[in-house]
C-alpha cells in the first residue's frame, strides 16, 4: 500500500484523513464511490505520481474521516473545496470512480471555474428519484454514510445536473462490462465534448481489471492537458 504524505484536515462537521503524492502541477484529486467505502484506489496514486501531484482521501464518515455534522452532499462539496485550498491549489484535476464521480460532478456544477480537468471513471450520473435504481447495485462500506448520502442525492432534483456545463477537458473511462454502464450514455450526452473510451475484459475496477491499458488511456488524457498548458 503506498503511503504518500499523511494530512488530516479538518472541515465543518469533518475531519478528513487526506494523502498526499508529491508532483508538479494543479492535484489531481482521487474520490472514491460508495458512498461509504473509503480510500480503495491501493496503488493508483502511483501510477500518476511522479509526475503529477495526487491526493487521495477518505470522505466524511469513511475509514479513518470522522464526522459529526452532516453527510448532505453540499458538504461533502465543501470537503473537497477545503482540500484545495489546503494545498493552495487555485483548481484541482477531479478522478471520481462510481459514486465519486457524481462527487465531482457536483463540485464542477458549484464551482466550474475550480475545476482543471474531469475524469468519470465508471461513475453514477443521476440524482433525485433517478439514482434509486443503482442502490442495488452498490457496494456499501459505512451504512451511516451510506444511507444518509443517499437521501441527500434524492433530495436533490432529477434533472440537477442536466444544466451542467464546464469547459475543462472530460475523460469518460468505463469497463465493457461495468455493473453500472447504462450511465455512460447519460454522461456523453451531459459532456458532448468528452472523450469516451471503453475498456474491454473489464468491469467495475478497471484499473485493477486492466491495468496496462487504464493507466496509458488516463495518463494519455492527462499528458495532452499539460502538454495544451504549455504551449
Amino acid at each position: 500500500m503506498p503511503a504518500g504524505e499523511s494530512v488530516r484536515i479538518k472541515t465543518d462537521g469533518a475531519t478528513l484523513a487526506v494523502r498526499h503524492f508529491p508532483g508538479s502541477g494543479d492535484p489531481i484529486v482521487l474520490l472514491h464511490g460508495g458512498p461509504g467505502m473509503g480510500d480503495y484506489f491501493g496503488s493508483l496514486p502511483e501510477v500518476l505520481s511522479p509526475p503529477y501531484s495526487v491526493v487521495s482521501y477518505n470522505q466524511r464518515g469513511c475509514g479513518p474521516s470522522s464526522c459529526d455534522g452532516s453527510f448532505d452532499v453540499d458538504k461533502q462539496v465543501d470537503d473537497l473545496d477545503a482540500i484545495r485550498r489546503h494545498f493552495a491549489a487555485d483548481r484541482i484535476h477531479l478522478f471520481g470512480h462510481s459514486w465519486g464521480g457524481l462527487l465531482g460532478q457536483l463540485y464542477a456544477k458549484t464551482h466550474p471555474e475550480r475545476v482543471a480537468s474531469l475524469v468519470l471513471c465508471c461513475s453514477m450520473a443521476n440524482t433525485g428519484r433517478k439514482v434509486a435504481a443503482m442502490e442495488s447495485k452498490a457496494h456499501h462500506g459505512s451504512k451511516v454514510a451510506w444511507r444518509a448520502t443517499s437521501r441527500s442525492i434524492k433530495a436533490l432534483q432529477d434533472d440537477y445536473l442536466d444544466r451542467l456545463s464546464i469547459t475543462a477537458p472530460v475523460l469518460i473511462v468505463q469497463g465493457e462490462h461495468d455493473v453500472i454502464r447504462e450511465t455512460n450514455a447519460l454522461l456523453a450526452a451531459r459532456f458532448p465534448a468528452a472523450t469516451n473510451v471503453r475498456i474491454e475484459n473489464s468491469g467495475h475496477f478497471p484499473w485493477v481489471e486492466e491495468p496496462a491499458v487504464f493507466s496509458r488511456t488516463v495518463l494519455d488524457f492527462y499528458s495532452r492537458i499539460a502538454s495544451a498548458a504549455s504551449a
